[in-house]
């Protein structure tokens, strides 16, 4: 689920911005890229989350992964509404919110979309050019020479996606090897038989005791794979953004077509966003997760025998 929160949203930007040339975002994805927090400990994450305590009965509960996601989250989310109301305003188009089988066909264009481009040489793309629009002006040679390198790099970018997806399929948490301890015994308690209340929060806190360490090792596993990949993605980055602000984010162009790749170029090295922002994500709230599990096992809050 977290995966196609994050994104989605990119894969209908690009379908929006392919569908009529307009100005790109005037930012930095290499700054952003930079932001994502890495997983850490199951008690980092836990301490980075944003939690609710439900007052009556004490339990804690990870409502968000924290500001440092729900940021990036939310400056995404701007961008986007922002590039499908520049495309609203630039012609006619959807008029409300898209329904369920126009999201699959836009994800579903916008992939084959951006599988054809990132397949693409310079060489390839400058021709692409050429072909669509004619012979491009003077002062725009040096551009379409850095747009077709910043097409290679996106093209990488998606690459090392796939490569690292393939990777982290391949890590499991190893969480199914911990066993609750055993059965607490009957005791005779005034008319009532059973278990006591301070064995069964002891026995509750004593399995999360021993889950926490074997989260750990998973999430560390994920940070070695953030940590590895991060660098990599950001050489790529740093080549497109340094095509958009040689470009002026479109403005320096003024053939829609080339106009147009500078803002599709941009989207699609997003994806290396999405893609750490999915992996660091999912595995951050795994561990925020399960260290709740193991403070309400201590506060007895998850064994709420003896409480009236």
């Amino acid at each position: 689920m977290y995966f196609s929160r994050i994104v989605l949203p990119v894969l209908l930007f690009a379908f929006v911005v392919s569908s009529r040339a307009q100005k790109a975002w005037p930012g930095d994805v290499t700054a952003m890229l930079s932001k994502v927090p890495a997983p850490g400990s199951s008690i980092s994450c836990y301490a980075g989350c944003t939690k609710v305590t439900d007052p009556s009965t004490g339990m804690i509960s990870i409502k968000d992964n924290g500001p440092g996601f729900t940021d990036i989250e939310n400056q995404l989310d701007k961008i986007l509404k922002d590039a499908m109301a520049g495309a609203s305003a630039q012609g006619p188009g959807m008029t409300g919110p898209p329904s369920a089988d126009q999201v699959d066909q836009m994800k579903q264009e916008a992939m084959a979309k951006a599988a054809a481009a990132q397949s693409m040489t310079p060489q390839q793309t400058a021709q692409q050019y050429r072909s669509a629009s004619g012979a491009p002006a003077p002062g725009e040679l040096a551009v379409m020479k850095l747009i077709g390198n910043a097409q290679t790099a996106a093209g990488r970018i998606n690459q090392l996606s796939l490569e690292l997806a393939q990777k982290k399929a391949k890590i499991f948490p190893s969480l199914d090897t911990v066993r609750m301890g055993p059965n607490c015994p009957e005791v005779q308690q005034g008319g009532y038989a059973g278990p006591t209340c301070s064995c069964m929060r002891a026995k509750e806190v004593d399995y999360r005791t021993r889950r926490t360490p074997v989260m750990d090792q998973y999430a560390e596993q994920m940070a070695a794979l953030f940590r590895e990949y991060l660098p990599k993605m950001k050489a790529e980055t740093v080549i497109v953004d340094d095509m958009e602000a040689k470009a002026k984010y479109g403005d320096a162009v003024s053939n829609p077509t080339y106009r147009q790749m500078v803002v599709s170029i941009q989207r699609q090295a997003f994806v290396a966003v999405t893609t750490l922002m999915s992996l660091s994500g999912s595995e951050w709230k795994d561990a925020a997760e399960e260290y709740a599990r193991l403070m309400n096992a201590r506060s007895g809050a998850s064994i709420p025998c003896g409480k009236k």
